[in-house]
């Protein structure tokens, strides 16, 4: 093997190599990164062994890259990744395309600067001579680094619709058609006719460029509207519960006020018999009967309201003893999904934790949310089966499999409290568990919320 043959081969691996890594960017991997990496060598050897071949049958043919896109498309990133072939497709062509911009460009950049810019054939697509050698090296170094400054943003091309893949993948057939129209350009010489195109490359390059910063700024304004959709349903799903629980306690209060009369009258006989002591009680079980109805959340947070007027209702169905402290009239920045994200996540394991207890009368959970200084404190307290750290010191989740699920939510709870430059404290203290969370409560960016 010469080193001319060499220097070839190094040159048609890398662009396989470019070209598959791309293709399979766009998808998810089947494998792990170390049988990936190794799959991707391989499927790369494979596809330059045909283009070698193939070059030896006929140089710089039409058919030689489009074998290797067959190859790494149907075999290689078949084999390697999931996901839409049309993406694939469409992400194979165009990196031959990019590649071929790029080479144009190169050479014609190169004929200048050695002082032939006419005789691109002899210089540059004839396999012998120093100056091929030299056009290689700088022309895939310069794939190199393109493609790895485009490569983070490939991943998002799988947010296509099946419309848009489709338009995507005629869009790269029609630009490969056109590139290998203007790789015969090269064979040409006039330099008239390969400066054409050399700009038509130009052109290509700056428009694709335009074209996928408008579909990245489009795909972050869709992403953006979505969050907000999604915050919104939050919002509402959480503000019809509220409301439900509230019209709940109204029929309820309403049905209290018609039998009050009722409740007069048994209060007035057992009086009017003397009977003194009865009446008293009697009107103690109604005192605590009325506490107990007017006993809902009024903070001054909708969000916060919802989510302790449901947990009452839950806690008088499944027998636990929950009592609330919550005081947030002053208005806060904080995300209300994100504060319905800590909320409800620490009062479900709570909840969870207590049903593990046999004996309903050892169920207890309090909760209290105020504001100090600029930080929101949630501090959720419940009683427990045993020590949740004995076993599970970090707290993971064992909610599939264990008795004891406090660790569920938690991981949530912890990166929206970083979010909001806080604090996330846990402790067990006398059979009971603890958890305290400390939001700032100050405006700033908080656009990559997390729902929990």
């Amino acid at each position: 093997m010469s080193l001319s043959h060499l220097v070839e081969l190094v040159a048609t691996f890398t662009e396989c190599l470019l070209v598959l890594i791309t293709t399979i960017s766009v998808s998810k991997k089947r494998f792990n990164t170390s049988l990936n990496l190794l799959l991707i060598i391989i499927f790369s050897l494979i596809s330059m062994t045909i283009v070698d071949l193939l070059n030896q049958w006929r140089e710089f043919s039409y058919i030689t890259p489009l074998a290797a896109m067959i190859c790494i498309i149907f075999i290689g990133s078949w084999v390697l990744s999931t996901g839409s072939i049309l993406i694939r497709s469409s992400s194979c062509i165009l990196a031959y395309v990019i590649i071929l911009c790029i080479d144009y460009i190169i050479i014609v950049l190169f004929g200048h600067l050695i002082g032939n810019p006419s005789n691109f054939f002899s210089l540059f697509v004839t396999i012998d001579g120093v100056n091929r050698h030299v056009f290689l090296v700088i022309d895939k170094s310069v794939d190199i680094i393109v493609f790895f400054l485009i490569r983070p943003f490939l991943p998002k091309l799988s947010k296509l619709t099946i419309r848009l893949q489709k338009a995507l993948l005629i869009l790269s057939i029609i630009s490969y058609t056109v590139m290998q129209c203007l790789f015969q350009t090269v064979l040409v010489p006039n330099i008239a006719v390969m400066q054409l195109t050399v700009v038509a490359s130009w052109c290509f390059l700056i428009g694709f460029i335009v074209a996928f910063i408008a579909f990245f700024l489009s795909l972050t304004k869709q992403e953006q509207d979505r969050q907000r959709m999604e915050m919104l349903r939050s919002e509402n799903a959480l503000m019809t519960n509220n409301y439900k629980t509230l019209h709940s306690t109204q029929q309820e209060y309403i049905r209290t006020l018609h039998d009050f009369k009722h409740h007069v009258i048994t209060v007035y006989e057992l009086i009017s018999d003397g009977k003194t002591e009865s009446a008293l009680e009697y009107m103690d079980s109604l005192l605590k009967t009325s506490y107990h109805q007017a006993a809902q959340c009024h903070s001054g947070n909708d969000i916060v309201d919802a989510i302790i007027n449901s947990k009452l209702a839950e806690a008088q169905a499944i027998s636990i003893h929950f009592t609330f402290m919550a005081n947030l009239h002053i208005p806060i920045q904080i995300d209300p999904v994100d504060l319905c994200g800590v909320l409800a996540n620490q009062l479900e394991n709570a909840f969870e934790a207590c049903m593990q207890i046999s004996d309903s009368a050892k169920r207890i959970v309090h909760a209290e949310i105020k504001q100090v200084k600029s930080f929101v404190i949630l501090r959720v307290e419940n009683t427990v089966i045993s020590d949740p750290f004995e076993n599970n010191p970090d707290l993971h989740s064992t909610k599939p499999d264990s008795s004891i699920s406090h660790g569920y939510g938690l991981l949530n709870i912890r990166s929206i409290a970083q979010k909001y430059e806080g604090t996330l404290r846990t402790e067990f203290s006398n059979n009971r568990f603890i958890s305290v969370v400390s939001l700032c409560d100050l405006p700033f960016d908080t656009n990559n919320s997390t729902v929990g």
